[in-house]
């Protein structure tokens, strides 16, 4: 599979596994370029950009070889053709999200979309547009809170064509115990909060 879809209750990884992804392929596939988006600049900024930070310090090889800036990571020594660059989603005033996400191509291309449930549907369209050349992969990752989109249709009427993960909470190991319970205590097993916040 190319196409990867996560599905995930809060806590169980999904930022994480999205960084981890982005440094794979640009650890093992030369000149790749990957487009990261996400529904607001909060969310990419603070949640997978902060992540992607998190795991090079952390590494003692990766640091040495990846170059991390506010925006974009680069594979020092090839800057201009190697990386991995946030731009957020949301449409600015006067334009559309999916310009700004558009023109991105090479041989080893890769989408990579968090929060993707609430990524609109323009901006979703534009970064499958960049898939059209190359080895090209997307995953996607987020709770399922809306019923229409790229990230629905994954896990529905075009499942065929994706990889699906799904991470609940309740059985994640790194999901304190007591956030689920809060989360049945504040609104029942049978909600719909219950079901994209911990199922």
């Amino acid at each position: 599979y190319n196409y990867f879809a996560l599905k995930s209750g809060n806590g169980t990884g999904k930022t994480a596994t999205l960084a981890l992804s982005i440094l794979w392929l640009m650890s093992t596939h030369p000149m790749c370029r990957i487009q990261c988006t996400a529904p607001s600049e909060g969310q990419l900024f603070q949640g997978l950009w902060a992540e992607l930070d998190k795991w090079l310090r952390a590494s003692y090889t990766l640091k040495d070889s990846i170059l991390w800036t506010q925006t974009k990571v680069m594979m020092r020594g090839y800057e201009a053709g190697w990386w991995a660059y946030a731009r957020t989603a949301q449409a600015k005033p006067g334009s559309q999200a999916s310009e700004s996400l558009q023109g991105v191509h090479s041989e080893n291309n890769m989408a990579v979309i968090d929060e993707a449930s609430g990524v609109e549907e323009g901006a979703t369209a534009a970064v499958l547009g960049m898939l059209a050349t190359g080895k090209s992969k997307v995953i996607m990752a987020g709770n399922p809170i809306r019923k229409s989109g790229l990230f629905y249709d994954a896990f529905n009427k075009d499942k065929h064509n994706w990889r699906r993960l799904h991470f609940n909470s309740e059985e994640s190991p790194i999901v304190d115990e007591k956030y689920v319970e809060r989360i049945v205590e504040k609104h029942g097993e049978d909600s719909d909060e219950y079901r994209i916040r911990v199922l």
